[in-house]
């Protein structure tokens, strides 16, 4: 009985001590991961705004172009060059899984 009333004792001395170093590491890497989502929440309406803008460039390119204000070519690389920039808007916001 002795033996058993000894293991228990140091069963509960262990499982303190663990609560004592485990919870700091637990909330230190909780706040960590919360400052990254945090971060990430803060830039994607930025990242969401230049897509938008960068739609009404393209938008505009294929009106100045149907205009007459600029020539094929033009529009051509303006587009492509807008689109470029909008495939990267989006290869950023897709290393935001968590926050679609």
């Amino acid at each position: 009985m002795r033996a058993i009333s000894t293991s228990l004792r140091i069963a509960m001395s262990l499982n303190s001590t663990l609560k004592v170093f485990t919870k700091p590491l637990f909330e230190n890497t909780f706040n960590t991961v919360q400052d990254i989502l945090d971060g990430k929440r803060k830039k994607q309406p930025k990242l969401q705004q230049q897509a938008d803008k960068l739609t009404e460039r393209i938008q505009s390119m294929q009106d100045k172009y149907f205009d007459g204000e600029i020539t094929k070519e033009e529009k051509i690389e303006a587009v492509e060059r807008y689109t470029a920039e909008q495939n990267e808007l989006r290869n950023q916001t897709s290393d935001m899984p968590l926050l679609r």
